[in-house]
């Protein structure tokens, strides 16, 4: 599912119109524009109407991603599990400076720290 179609889907679960979502935020057509031809919006936007729906960044990236937990989030839990059962080795550590070298997202390089 897309993320305008999601975020109607979200809404109207709510029984929120577009008018009042948008309500000192920005115009109608924005939002619909978003909602029905999947045109980009701004961070500050998204997080303005998710806010005025109750719902967390991190709720509705894992509603766009059915569910499952995004590499990030894979990544950024696996140091931590394996440091109290003692099974971080050598490779995983290795895994994370490839995958900081691979997309030069400092993420990867602080979990390695």
């Amino acid at each position: 599912m897309k993320q305008g179609q999601l975020f109607q889907k979200l809404r109207k679960e709510r029984n929120i119109s577009q008018e009042t979502l948008v309500q000192g935020i920005s115009s109608r057509s924005t939002l619909s524009s978003f909602e029905n031809r999947n045109t980009l919006l701004s961070s500050e936007l998204l997080f303005h109407y998710l806010n005025r729906l109750n719902i967390t960044p991190n709720e509705f990236q894992l509603l766009i991603n059915d569910g499952a937990p995004t590499k990030k989030q894979i990544f950024s839990k696996e140091p931590h599990t394996r440091h109290y059962e003692r099974t971080l080795t050598p490779d995983f550590l290795q895994s994370l400076f490839l995958e900081y070298e691979q997309t030069n997202d400092v993420f990867y390089l602080l979990l390695l720290m």
